[in-house]
Formats: structure tokens, sequence, C-alpha cells
């Protein structure tokens, strides 16, 4: 800022001979040059929201700014699609009201992310300050909403290895998690969890100031930007907010559910196995007793362990990224270097963002209910083709066609679904 302060000076000192921008350079000396002392008070104290430091531009540009929103279109159709599907009367059930909230959450998630991605890098806004608007959109709604609703994802994820794993172990607490009340008070608290959890940011108060823009050198002389700085409320040391805070987030929105769905998922696998194993001794023969409804339970099982699995990894990467650069911070120590990893925590959090779709794709490869339902709604209805079982010929040359009930009744069993899982 000293040297921005410089060039303000030599600017403005250039600028005093020319008569038509003299009343300019004299705005420029009341509103900046005379308050940058209280201006470097500020910055040295806090920090101004500098999207350009926030991670490597050349990377983050075609990542953040052009892949990411055709991801988020993309997220936006299929999980439009998922929660269409699944609300169906034939399909609802708790573990698919649990999946349509994950895909609620999901989409939410990417949607409020994509004003912030291509504000800053679609439309180069990383070249200058935000304006105090953009610093609450930013702040709020870019950023604080969707770290609540994806921690609500991840906090779902787990409930739903832990409730296939408590229906394929026949646990005594199956009642409780198979129930939609049960699920329904077990989103809401989550949901309560998740804000409370991320609240600590809303101690930082955006305040409003004036500083010199990055680019000083402009056809009207020098930049000035009204932007923002981030002030503590109620507490003074800023350091151990940030510090509380930080672990707070990164034990309970990030390590802790990752680490129950791990546990989760094996206990799963384990179960699973156990289930296939005692129904392989219920044999007649060789042919295996109810083929049809074990096959069904594995599928599923299968399904909802690479939902979870593929999370549990995506996750796992962010928090090893996370831990990486909290350690570097508060203990000083350089193991990588900040352009390293800037570039691994955007690498991450792209992986999230592509991540979102992924669920559709299991459902349509693993769930035969979810297939057909999909298809009804895109194929139009053909007109079924009834064959008559008899023809009796009429006295005055007409025909009488006999249907029986029975085979209208197959006609209909054979186009039914089984709406009790996907």
């Amino acid at each position: 800022m000293k040297d921005h302060y410089s060039f303000c000076l030599q600017r403005v000192a250039s600028l005093m001979g020319d008569t038509t921008v003299n009343t300019k350079a004299s705005s420029l000396i009341q509103r900046v040059c005379l308050n940058v002392t209280h201006i470097l008070n500020v910055t040295q104290r806090y920090s101004l929201m500098d999207l350009e430091q926030e991670a490597p531009v050349d990377l983050a540009v075609p990542l953040m700014g052009y892949a990411a929103p055709v991801v988020v279109f993309l997220t936006l159709v299929l999980n439009a699609v998922v929660v269409v599907v699944l609300t169906r009367r034939r399909l609802r059930s708790p573990t698919n009201v649990i999946l349509v909230s994950i895909a609620a959450c999901d989409t939410f998630t990417a949607l409020f992310s994509l004003p912030g991605y291509m504000y800053t890098y679609t439309y180069e806004g990383y070249r200058n300050y935000p304006s105090m608007g953009w610093c609450y959109v930013l702040t709020y709604l870019c950023r604080f909403t969707p770290q609540v609703l994806h921690t609500v994802s991840l906090w779902l994820t787990a409930l739903l290895a832990f409730q296939r794993y408590v229906g394929v172990a026949q646990m005594v607490c199956r009642t409780w998690i198979s129930r939609y009340k049960g699920v329904a008070l077990s989103i809401v608290f989550l949901g309560i969890f998740s804000f409370i959890s991320h609240c600590f940011q809303l101690f930082l108060v955006l305040k409003p100031v004036t500083v010199i823009g990055k680019e000083l050198f402009t056809p009207t002389g020098i930049q000035i930007s009204n932007t923002c700085y981030r002030h503590l409320a109620v507490i003074e040391n800023v350091d151990y907010f940030s510090y509380v805070y930080t672990w707070v987030r990164l034990t309970l929105a990030q390590v802790l559910p990752c680490c129950l769905l791990l546990v989760f998922n094996l206990c799963l696998i384990r179960a699973t196995y156990r289930s296939y194993t005692y129904r392989r001794r219920l044999v007649v023969g060789h042919k295996l007793s109810e083929s049809s409804d074990t096959k069904n339970t594995i599928r599923i099982s299968l399904m909802l362990l690479l939902v979870t699995c593929c999370t549990c990894m995506f996750e796992m990467f962010v928090d090893v990224n996370l831990v990486l650069n909290f350690a570097q911070i508060y203990s000083k120590r350089f193991l990588v270097s900040a352009d390293t990893l800037g570039r691994l925590l955007l690498v991450s959090n792209f992986t999230i963002i592509l991540s979102f779709p992924l669920n559709f794709f299991f459902y349509f490869a693993f769930s035969t209910n979810f297939r057909v339902m999909i298809l009804s709604c895109v194929k139009p209805r053909l007109k079924r083709k009834i064959t008559p079982n008899r023809v009796t010929p009429g006295v005055d040359g007409r025909s009488t066609h006999h249907f029986s009930l029975t085979h209208f009744q197959k006609q209909r069993h054979s186009n039914g679904y089984n709406g009790s899982v996907l």
C-alpha cells in the first residue's frame, strides 16, 4: 500500500498541469491520499477480499470459470430426473427419501456456488476488488450456504450407509431408521447441526472501505474501489477465533462424517457377505432358494456402496488437502509450496462438483425399477396388442371376440413394479 501511495502522489503531480483533470485530481487527493493512513491501518489489521489470491488464476479460470458451469448444468438436469423419479408413489421408501435429499442438497450446493465462479473467473472479477454488494453475495450466498448444504449432504450419505447396514444386519434399531418419521427428524437435525457448525462465519461482519484499486493507471486517473474487509463483531482475538473455527469445521464437517462413512461401508460389506453365505445354505438341489430376492438385495447394496464409497473417496482427498493446508498455516512450516497447495485445493473442490451427477449413473446402472420408470416417462406408451382367445362366427356374418379376465391380469402384472425399494 505504501507503493500505491507513492504512485498516487506521482500520478496526481503529473495531472496537476492539466486543467481538465485538475478537479478529478483534487477529489482523488481528498478521497485517497489524505485517508491513506486509515486505509493502511485497516489493511494491516484485517484482510481485504482479494479474489486473485484465493486460487491460482491460470488453473482456476478453465476449471471453475468454464468447466464448472457445464458440470453444474449437468447436475441440475440429472438430479432433477432423480428427484422426479424417486418421488413417484411406486418408488417411495425411507431410503429413497434420503437419496432425494442428497440429490437436492448437491443440486443447491452447485447452484449457489455458480454465481461466485462465474463472477470471479468467467467474467474475470478477480482483476479488481469486489464491490460491497458482491462481498455479501460471495460471503453468504456463494460460500456459507454451499458449505452448510454440502455438510448436510455428506452426513446424509453417512446416514444412508448406516441405514443400509442396519437393514442388512437386522439390528434392533431398524424400526427407527426405516420409518419416514425417523428419516425426516434425522434430516432436520442434520440441517440444524450443519448450520451450527458453520455459524462461526456469521461473527465476521463485512464493513465497507475505500482503497486504491489493483489497476492504478486508468483513463480517468487512479482507480478507486469501494470494497469490504472482515471485522470480528464480538471476539477480538482473530488468531484464536480462526483456529477454533478451523478445527470445528475440519472435525465436524469433514473428518468425522468421512470416518463414519468408512466404518459403515466396511460393516455393510461384512453384513452383506454374511447374509449371502447364510442364504446359500438354503439350497434345494443346486438352485439357490429365493434367488431373485438375494440378487436384488445384493444389487441394491452394491449400488449404495458405490454411492457412499465414491463420496468417501472424494471427501478424503479434500480432507487431506485441508489438513495439509491448516497444518502448514499454523505450524508455519512449508511442507509444499503455496502454489502447489493452492492447486491441490482447487482440484479437490472441482472433483467435489464433478461427483454430484455420478449418483444418477449408479441408480440407472443397478436399479431396474429406476430404469423402467425413466423409460416409461421418455418413451410414448404403445398400444397393447391383445389377441382374442377364440372367435365365434355370427349368423349375420359378424364375428364375436371372446377375452378372458386372466389374460388382462397377465398383461397387467407383466408391466407391474416393485415400489418398496429402489
